[in-house]
């Protein structure tokens, strides 16, 4: 596998990004008392001590495991994440070579250059939850192609499908209703009613989970049960019981509240002077769906494909950008995460079901991807080499505070500088 020399350098980006980000990680405390008052490590500790409520499984097994060892909850929640980040990488480079897809994009802000983002204090599910998301499509595939133990396929998928979502809700949208489509409209679809209802039926356990954490969406009474049970830990570890962390906190939000907060901040609130979010991020999707829709265009190795079958690949994209349209204002203030979601759950699905049931039959989808395919091709500025990577090297997610510094992290030049200082303090 030879690389080609005048892409040497990027690679190397690629390469020093990643060994970096470790390098800085492993500096940081995680016994740190902000961590469990913020969100990056209370949201963690939600548990079911004060009754069943959405995203309490890790907190359980969490809080089980300190009643058992002894061993800080933050030094557990610090390696779950150092180590999923790491094989999350490790299973997409392997996925991405063995589809023969470039790995130009993974230091961007769309892939794994995102992790650089808020200052390297990643401590929350993302890469743990993707991990598994994974593993659930790739036991939909078993299921649905392989005759041989077939209903074990089926059991698995609908027991890992239905952890991850007891992990986080926000997973549900990553992947199932893609998989329901797919399912629902393959090549053996004959329409109706019926006919839909019947192919939907096996999704009914997972659903179900589903509302079952959004019913469940918790209270203060749980909150402070919660955060009760987390007594002895934080006596013996800091000597009192500190104020309760943000994440935990949250279970006690008004949802109508929340989604007008979310709705404000995230697409109307000015970035600079009087420019809404709105069009910024109209500019940050539309750059997204074009860098990933071309992934092959610079290719970094001799084994990638010249050629990938783009509409299909665009189709997964607008199909899965609809799906997570619901955590755009309900769930989630992060849209630099749900990005993150976005594309790397697209590509997984890409990759693992390299086919194009779902694109032929829904009309809407196929006309959509053969326009947009067409504007990247024929268009002469978006069809340029130089043009993608500027964009690709460049592209800023505009949240917290564009155009300030502090956002320009969000792009592969800014990450580098960053990393490179945080190494500097070590």
């Amino acid at each position: 596998m030879k690389i080609r020399g005048v892409y040497f350098a990027y690679c190397s980006i690629i390469i020093l990004q990643f060994f970096l980000f470790v390098i800085t990680r492993l500096h940081i405390d995680p016994t740190h008392k902000a961590g469990f008052i913020d969100f990056s490590l209370s949201d963690w500790l939600i548990n079911y001590r004060g009754g069943f409520v959405r995203r309490g499984l890790c907190g359980e097994v969490l809080t089980s495991m300190y009643e058992y060892t002894n061993i800080n909850i933050g030094t557990i929640i610090w390696a779950i994440c150092i180590f999923s980040t790491i094989a999350l990488l490790l299973m997409s480079v392997y996925l991405f070579i063995k589809s023969k897809l470039s790995v130009f994009l993974f230091p961007t802000a769309i892939m794994f250059g995102g992790f650089a983002m808020n200052r390297l204090t990643l401590y929350r599910r993302d890469a743990l939850v993707l991990l598994i998301i994974i593993l659930c499509i790739f036991l939909y595939k078993l299921w649905v192609t392989n005759e041989r133990n077939k209903h074990l396929h089926y059991i698995l998928f609908c027991i890992v499908s239905s952890l991850v979502i007891l992990i986080h809700e926000a997973s549900f949208f990553s992947f199932i209703p893609y998989l329901m489509l797919i399912h629902i409209f393959s090549d053996k679809y004959r329409g109706g009613t019926i006919g839909i209802i019947k192919r939907a039926i096996p999704f009914v356990p997972i659903i179900l989970t589903m509302e079952m954490v959004c019913f469940y969406k918790g209270d203060s009474i749980t909150a402070h049960k919660i955060w009760e049970s987390h007594s002895l830990f934080f006596n013996n570890t800091y000597g009192e019981i500190i104020p309760m962390g943000q994440g935990v906190e949250a279970l006690a939000w008004d949802s109508k509240k929340t989604f007008l907060f979310h709705l404000n901040e995230n697409w109307f609130y000015p970035i600079h002077k009087y420019i809404p979010r709105f069009f910024a991020w109209c500019f940050i999707y539309f750059f997204t769906l074009y860098l990933c829709a071309n992934v092959n265009k610079v290719r970094l190795f001799s084994y990638e494909r010249k050629k990938i079958n783009s509409k299909y690949l665009i189709s997964i994209l607008i199909t899965q950008f609809v799906s997570h349209i619901p955590l755009f204002t309900i769930l989630s203030c992060d849209q630099r995460r749900i990005l993150i979601s976005w594309v790397l759950s697209s590509f997984f699905i890409f990759i693992l079901f390299n086919n194009r049931k779902l694109q032929n039959n829904i009309a809407f989808i196929r006309k959509t991807s053969d326009y947009i395919d067409k504007t990247f091709t024929t268009n002469k500025l978006l069809a340029n080499k130089s043009f993608y990577i500027i964009i690709a090297t460049t592209i800023i997610v505009p949240f917290a505070c564009f155009p300030l510094p502090k956002t320009l992290y969000t792009s592969v030049i800014g990450n580098l500088i960053y990393i490179l200082q945080n190494l500097i303090k070590i």
